[in-house]
């Protein structure tokens, strides 16, 4: 600690602080004045301008209700007035009648709802069906209604329909276009009104905003639709009284304006007013620059008495123990500071918060090493502004962070701090315009008498952070001995995975096969190909264990070019025995079917084991297919015209849709386990299992459900046909011996 002690700068910069704090003061002061009479200046303004457009605005509401209700009078007149004629009314007639009531089409229905007259020839003999306005009007118990504007379900073209109906059955549909009703309407579009509003008084943009908070007009286009979620905003409007203030807006600033519009005593909605601050903002910078000139002179006079002083010493040690960058203490520093705590004895309530931030290195390749420089600047500031328990911040490498948290009163505190380090990371650090985002992980340790040595502590928080899951919203693991010893079991299981690879003969890792049977007859139609693992270190290792670590070590292309081969081996043993119409499925990785040479990888595997590719099935998650869509979906085109057959696994666990299943390359659909185990236990997870099985037949596709255990489950895919199950009920999965033995005694 003795090194750390030339670091203690406060006799050097106290003048320093005491100046600026004062002059800071006296201009804040200043400042705050100014700008508030200009801002009360533009507030009164504002309001001005506001509540006179809100009268402009209920009067555009009243309008509008006022010609929609003439609108429909009319539609009622006509049809009223034809219904009358309709006897001796004759088809010719009817274009006359359409343009003395100014109006588009005229159809005239017998009781059965067929056209039987018309001004457009080319409905004559079009029958209502069910289902159809039409048919629900005609059906129903009124004897006239207006229909709000709709598509005509022949033409595709909008609408405003009127119906009147005679005793005998008979009824008359009047129809006016839908665009001439709105060019007649465009006048009193509130969208006219703001774009108005905006350009006479120059303002930054004018919104109207609906009572679901919703912006349904905006001279800033791609803000309609938009859905108001600022808790401030919300609480104003709700509020229902005239509001204004200041907003930021990354570089901008604006002044914002809120005034209820209400039509007969009915708030219908609010309107507002966005106004640019520049000029305001340009007089305030003036003051600033005026104070900063004085202010600089100052402080360099005095920097000049004392740094003669300070420099030189300073300099060699902020060399060895700052990073340059952050100015924060780097880990030698570090190292310094925490020995001399940990030769302590009664060490309580100390811990240390291991900092990574996960996607660094691409910011600095999409956006260069200048920008990342001015992030972590920018970040260190933010994490030692944090306000909480004692800590110290430190920077131990280019994308890592370490905090010292001291004297803790418990698990709270420490949740607190990480709460607000992940803020640090979620809000935006206001550098530019930039669209980037940092995700981080953080790693806990606890400072205990059992592990006070330095070396062990930075191992503890790698482990740590090595334990943070990927795929949950925690981002943030306090280090615990089952860690230590569950890494060491993963290095194990890698070691066996290497192992195994290289020399298959040891037969470490080995293939089971499981039948999959047609569901109706019962008999045997392939098998699924699923790695095995047990070693004479660790006995039986689990796929849901070994798996994911050959994906992390990349070595699950080798281990699937392994059961592939091991496939093709057995389908060549069905075939010696005469077997020659059952295939093997094999799950495929995304590390496999995303490299360039996939396809030509397993064509040469199954080429080289002289196999039937007819009896090759390959599966792919449903995962897979939705991040690499066009991708995939070429190679398993590729594969499909060399004869493979492609199975989609686990399908319902992701978000694809039918739609998209049309464009896909593939033969089978298995439906998820998780659908099947809900089979009798959960109508809705039935009925969506039941809509599976009819879509996928709907589109050509063999369905096959995983994970039947019982014969509940069997009897109700065999009722909705499913083509062929899997699971415990018919086998689990059998050794190479056993399953040759089940499919020539199939």
């Amino acid at each position: 600690m003795e090194k750390l002690k030339a670091v203690d700068s406060k006799k050097y910069i106290a003048l320093f602080i005491i100046l600026s704090m004062c002059y800071s003061m006296i201009t804040f002061i200043v400042l705050q004045d100014r700008i508030k009479s200009q801002y009360n200046l533009l507030h009164q303004e504002t309001t001005k301008i506001a509540k006179g457009y809100s009268n402009n605005l209920s009067n555009a509401a009243n309008a509008k209700e006022i010609i929609s209700e003439l609108l429909e009078e009319k539609l009622y007149i006509a049809s009223e007035s034809i219904a009358t004629k309709l006897n001796t009314l004759e088809s010719s007639q009817l274009e006359a009648l359409a343009d003395e009531y100014r109006v588009d089409d005229i159809h005239i229905y017998n009781p059965q709802g067929v056209i039987v007259k018309t001004n457009v020839n080319e409905y004559i003999g079009w029958k209502a069906f069910e289902g159809h306005p039409v048919y629900n009007f005609m059906t129903g118990n009124s004897n006239s209604l207006i229909e709000e504007i709709r598509p005509d379900t022949e033409s595709g073209v909008y609408f405003k329909y009127g119906y009147y109906k005679l005793d005998n059955g008979s009824f008359v549909q009047i129809g006016i276009r839908a665009e001439k009703i709105h060019e007649f309407l465009n006048d009193f579009e509130i969208q006219n009104l703001i774009t108005t509003l905006k350009e006479i008084n120059s303002l930054e943009k004018v919104l109207f905003i609906d009572n679901e908070l919703r912006i349904v007009n905006s001279t800033d286009y791609n803000l309609t639709g938009v859905k108001i979620t600022n808790p401030r905003i919300k609480e104003i409007i709700e509020k229902n009284e005239e509001s204004g203030f200041i907003a930021q807006n990354k570089n901008d600033e604006y002044y914002q304006f809120y005034q209820p519009i209400n039509f007969d005593g009915v708030k219908i909605g609010t309107l507002a007013i966005y106004y640019d601050t520049e000029s305001i903002r340009q007089s305030s910078r003036l003051i600033i620059m005026n104070g900063l000139v004085i202010y600089l002179i100052v402080l360099c006079i005095l920097g000049y008495i004392v740094s003669s002083f300070y420099s030189k010493s300073k300099r060699y040690f902020d060399i060895g123990f700052y990073d340059k960058l952050s100015n924060l203490p780097n880990k030698h520093y570090f190292e310094e500071y925490i020995k001399p705590l940990l030769a302590k004895s009664d060490i309580q309530n100390q811990a240390l918060i291991f900092i990574n931030i996960k996607n660094f290195s691409a910011v600095n390749i999409s956006y260069g090493y200048a920008f990342g420089d001015e992030v972590i600047k920018k970040i260190a500031l933010n994490l030692k502004n944090i306000n909480t328990v004692k800590t110290t911040l430190f920077r131990m490498e280019s994308d890592r962070f370490l905090l010292f948290v001291e004297n803790y009163t418990d698990e709270n505190e420490i949740l607190s701090l990480i709460a607000q380090i992940n803020d640090v990371f979620s809000t935006s650090l206001d550098l530019s315009n930039s669209d980037y985002s940092l995700t981080v992980e953080l790693g806990i340790v606890k400072l205990d008498e059992e592990d006070l040595e330095l070396d062990r502590i930075m191992k503890n928080g790698a482990i740590a952070l090595k334990n943070v899951k990927r795929d949950t919203f925690v981002n943030y693991v306090f280090f615990n001995k089952d860690m230590e010893e569950a890494l060491i079991r993963q290095n194990k299981i890698e070691r066996e995975l290497r192992k195994a690879l290289a020399d298959p003969l040891q037969e470490i890792i080995y293939v089971e096969f499981q039948p999959q049977v047609d569901i109706i007859s019962g008999k045997i139609l392939g098998f699924e190909a699923l790695a095995r693992m047990k070693s004479e270190d660790l006995g039986h290792v689990s796929p849901m264990e070994f798996i994911p670590i050959a994906e992390e070590k990349l070595l699950i292309i080798e281990l699937g070019n392994f059961v592939l081969k091991k496939s093709c081996e057995f389908i060549k043993t069905l075939n010696q025995h005469n077997i020659f119409n059952q295939w093997v499925a094999i799950n495929i990785s995304a590390a496999q079917i995303l490299r360039s040479d996939f396809v030509k990888t397993i064509l040469g595997i199954i080429e080289e084991c002289d196999c039937d590719k007819s009896q090759i099935e390959l599966e792919i998650t449903e995962s897979l297919l939705i991040d690499n869509f066009e991708l995939v979906n070429n190679q398993l085109d590729r594969l499909r015209r060399f004869g493979i057959k492609i199975s989609l696994d686990d399908f319902g666990t992701g978000y694809s849709s039918f739609s998209m299943l049309e464009e896909t390359n593939i033969d089978k659909l298995k439906i998820d386990r998780s659908f099947i185990n809900r089979i009798t236990e959960d109508n809705l997870e039935v009925s969506i299992a039941e809509d599976i099985i009819s879509m996928a037949h709907k589109l050509g596709l063999t369905v096959i459900a995983e994970g039947v255990e019982s014969q509940n489950q069997k009897n109700y895919l065999s009722e909705h046909e499913c083509d062929i199950a899997q699971g415990y009920y018919y086998s689990k999965p059998v050794s190479l011996e056993k399953a040759i033995n089940m499919a020539t005694n199939n």
